[in-house]
């Protein structure tokens, strides 16, 4: 049984061996191409297909990269990318203060400079559960 991730999936995997017997047909209707060569034509479909998505892909990866750079263009995006160091820096002074305020109660977490990371989890894991009052 398909899971729902699945079955966007299923036209396609019917519809494109579906596509390649149509040229397949077209090709046998309208040329006048011998078996052979008509046959390494249909067999070379599959990897056609698969350097389609290759490339598709590696196009889709450069579009990603490239948009930044594109919005930039926009004048309401350079604003505010333009406010972006500064928010940063706000965000990393909160932080600081944040775990300055709450890191001393981690304990030996905050201060140790080496954690025997096994111990932890097995005193964590063997830790009560704090009640609400």
């Amino acid at each position: 049984m398909l899971t729902t991730g699945c079955r966007p999936l299923l036209p396609t995997v019917v519809m494109v061996p579906t596509l390649w017997i149509f040229y397949a047909m077209l090709l046998i209707v309208f040329t006048d191409f011998d078996g052979p060569t008509i046959a390494l034509i249909v067999f070379s479909f599959p990897v056609f297909a698969y350097m389609g998505i290759v490339t598709a892909e590696a196009g889709m990866v450069d579009w990603m990269y490239m948009r930044p750079y594109l919005m930039r263009l926009w004048p309401r995006t350079r604003q505010k990318l333009a406010k972006l160091p500064e928010r940063r820096k706000a965000l990393q002074s909160d932080l600081r203060a944040f775990i300055k305020t709450i890191g001393p109660g981690l304990g030996e977490l905050y201060y140790g400079e080496h954690l025997d990371w096994q111990r932890i989890m097995e005193v964590s894991a063997n830790a009560e559960p704090k009640k609400e009052q």
